[in-house]
């Protein structure tokens, strides 16, 4: 068995040895190649037979490596480059995109190869445990490559608007628990946030909203869990502009909802107070009383507006007809 000193990653043997479908001569152009040539290519990838002999390495201890046919097997998107001795991940050269938490650090089987045999099956395990976006999205993206190639199925660009509406379903999942704990806070009068909420991380300067969530994940919520294991730290969606853009949201669909039920009833009155608040602006709260479809009288807080014009009857007016236009209501309708 031979051993070599060439640098890890550095050409082996002579370019008119190898085979022309040698990964280690397009592991870095095949992405842009042209889908006749990609799939033409990823049909004739080499391979090494069952007798191919595996140059081997001297690695930690002294000890010699080297690749072995039984990786090849087990991990099916695996393939080998005699030029390089290195290994490399087919699906994630042909249709990898670098995106997700752990981008920066996907460098060996995508864009070089994996030379270090010594702690290479640990490293394999790793890259297709599921937590490898880049190799999670590759995978499905060649299998629907070559489904569209051979006419089993439609065309990439509709498989992937299929993966790209799963995402977005499994985006919707993970929102769902962070939105109900807003929506929990808001029904219960409780305070979403502490002194501090920069690190919700960090147990001592937690607010109510980040216990909550920390709650959900140790009462069982795996989704929640999931999401904040593996989501970039810019995109937790637990930051307090999330919180508010949440609680604007939530406060929007209400109103909307609210819209509608009068608007079908047509008819309405309007209830308006003025009050200074803590911070001493001059708020004015507005209240709409209306039947609703089955008979009942109701009366539906609407929101607070800052009387930024003064409180004179003539500033009132004009803020209680733009809030009752921005809700969509003819004045017209208006009585009492």
């Amino acid at each position: 068995m031979a051993t070599f000193a060439t640098p890890r990653g550095e050409p082996l043997v002579p370019k008119e040895d190898c085979s022309p479908f040698d990964i280690g001569f397009v592991y870095s152009t095949i992405s842009k190649a042209s889908p006749a040539e990609k799939f033409r290519f990823i049909n004739n990838v080499w391979k090494p037979s069952l007798n191919y002999s595996f140059p081997a390495s001297v690695e930690a201890a002294g000890k010699l490596r080297k690749c072995r046919h039984e990786w090849l097997v087990r991990f099916t998107w695996l393939v080998y480059s005699r030029y390089l001795d290195g290994i490399f991940c087919l699906p994630c050269c042909c249709f990898g995109i670098q995106y997700g938490k752990n981008a920066a650090r996907l460098q060996k089987l995508f864009r070089s190869p994996l030379t270090f045999w010594t702690t290479a099956v640990t490293r394999l395990q790793n890259h297709s445990s599921g937590k490898c976006e880049t190799h999670s999205f590759s995978v499905v993206a060649m299998a629907n490559f070559m489904d569209v190639m051979t006419r089993r199925t439609v065309a990439i660009d509709e498989q992937l608007n299929q993966i790209t509406f799963r995402q977005i379903q499994q985006n919707r999942e993970k929102m769902k628990s962070i939105i109900k704990t807003v929506v929990f806070c808001g029904q219960n009068a409780v305070a979403l946030r502490g002194a501090r909420d920069d690190n919700p991380d960090d147990e001592t300067l937690q607010g109510n909203f980040q216990a909550l969530l920390a709650f959900r994940v140790d009462s069982g919520d795996k989704t929640l869990q999931e999401h904040f294991e593996n989501a970039p730290r810019n995109a937790t969606y637990r930051s307090k502009t999330i919180q508010n853009e949440i609680i604007n949201t939530v406060g929007s669909y209400i109103t909307s909802k609210i819209s509608a039920e009068i608007k079908e009833s047509k008819l309405f009155s309007v209830l308006a107070d003025e009050a200074a608040d803590i911070s001493n602006k001059e708020q004015l709260s507005l209240v709409l009383r209306f039947v609703d479809s089955s008979q009942q009288i109701r009366e539906e807080f609407v929101g607070f507006y800052h009387c930024e014009d003064g409180t004179s009857g003539v500033a009132l007016k004009e803020m209680i007809l733009k809030a009752v236009a921005d809700l969509g209501l003819p004045m017209a309708n208006c009585r009492g």
